[in-house]
């Protein structure tokens, strides 16, 4: 996705940004989900397991 699709997304509130910290020498990337889709088990267990993660890490940053 464009940087200016990006920030135009986020500011619409149609695509959420998790503070996520992986390390240093990964990319900077982002789980892109459409709200009104329905997603399958693996899907949303993914998610969900990155979200727990991203608490967790921004508890210890804290």
């Amino acid at each position: 996705m464009a940087e200016t699709v990006l920030k135009d997304h986020l500011t619409a509130g149609l695509i959420e940004k998790l503070p996520l910290t992986l390390g240093q020498t990964l990319a900077p990337f982002g789980l892109l989900t459409r709200k009104d889709t329905v997603y399958g088990e693996p899907i949303t267990g993914f998610c969900e397991i990155i979200r727990n993660n991203a608490r967790q890490w921004r508890k210890l940053e804290a």
